[in-house]
């Protein structure tokens, strides 16, 4: 998970179980001239610290002033006191998430605004990496002078998790989708093939209009420059019909098979082959069609021939 300082940040009501507008009106509510010490105060710590979020109050320079114990705990510390006098670059954060949040007081305090739901990362004490959602709103003094920046947060790691877990399961389903769609569109086009094919065959006892026909669904289906029907009988092979005409020498001569590699890879794995050239290279004999081996039945082939003309 990339260490990014903010995600998104998002309008709308805040996104914690307390509603920190409240909390901030409650604290300025409080004389803060007996500091923490103020039984109010107290009392408010003791409700804060029993609740799932973590919350801080920091002043005009960004100086964490109190803390819940969740926060604290996400810090590296057992007793919120330890943080009080802190900035973010005393604690466990990186150096990009400690800007960031100083960053978003300063223009909270600023301009006077809240700031909710905002998507964060933060870095705990034990260096894991979690995703947070953050409030932050100004606390004034009672003449209505901001005097510092009240945060809250929630953690929702579990959540993003899950987000990144749908967005990778939609993906790859997408990709599938893709796949099938191409696979299928694929198939139609081989089908589509040999249907025309077999209806050359079945029409016509002209050789050369069957093998002139199975070229042109050849360049139809797999585009090319040049393309070959070799007939096959043992070790020996014959180059039956040449796309364009007169590409290949010695056509209609017969041929040791065995001295080109790649038609013995298609007579034994009797599949698809595709081979990646680096010239200078030899004994390959470049134009064969494999395309059709694996669709193109032997006695279809031998048929042909029997109905061809002497």
């Amino acid at each position: 998970m990339a260490r990014k300082a903010i995600l998104e940040r998002r309008s709308g009501r805040p996104h914690s179980s307390i509603d920190p507008v409240a909390l901030g009106l409650m604290m300025q509510d409080i004389d803060w001239q007996d500091g923490l010490a103020h039984p109010a105060v107290q009392l408010l710590r003791l409700i804060m610290d029993n609740i799932p979020q973590a919350i801080f109050w920091k002043d005009r320079n960004s100086v964490y002033v109190w803390c819940n114990r969740n926060f604290a705990n996400d810090a590296g510390y057992e007793d919120p006191e330890e943080v009080s006098g802190k900035t973010d670059f005393d604690l466990p954060w990186t150096r990009e998430e400690a800007e960031w949040y100083r960053k978003i007081d300063q223009q909270v305090m600023e301009t006077d605004t809240p700031i909710y739901q905002l998507y964060e990362t933060q870095t705990h004490a034990d260096g894991q990496l979690t995703w947070v959602v953050t409030n932050k709103i100004p606390l004034h003094d009672p003449e209505g002078n901001v005097v510092g920046v009240l945060g809250t947060y929630e953690d929702i790691t579990e959540l993003k998790l899950k987000e990144e877990e749908l967005r990778k399961a939609r993906e790859e389903l997408e990709i599938r989708v893709q796949e099938r769609t191409a696979a299928e569109r694929e198939q139609r086009a081989f089908a589509e093939a040999l249907r025309d094919i077999s209806a050359t065959l079945n029409s016509t006892l002209n050789l050369n209009e069957v093998l002139d026909r199975i070229l042109a669904e050849i360049q139809r289906i797999v585009p090319h420059q040049m393309a070959t029907i070799i007939l096959v009988r043992g070790q020996q092979g014959c180059v039956v019909r040449a796309q364009p005409a007169g590409s290949i020498e010695n056509e209609g001569e017969w041929f040791d098979l065995t001295k080109y590699s790649n038609l013995i890879t298609l007579l034994q794995t009797k599949s698809p082959l595709i081979i990646v050239l680096k010239l200078p290279f030899a004994n390959f004999l470049i134009a064969v069609s494999c395309h059709l081996v694996s669709y193109l039945k032997p006695d279809q082939t031998q048929r042909a021939l029997a109905k061809s003309p002497s």
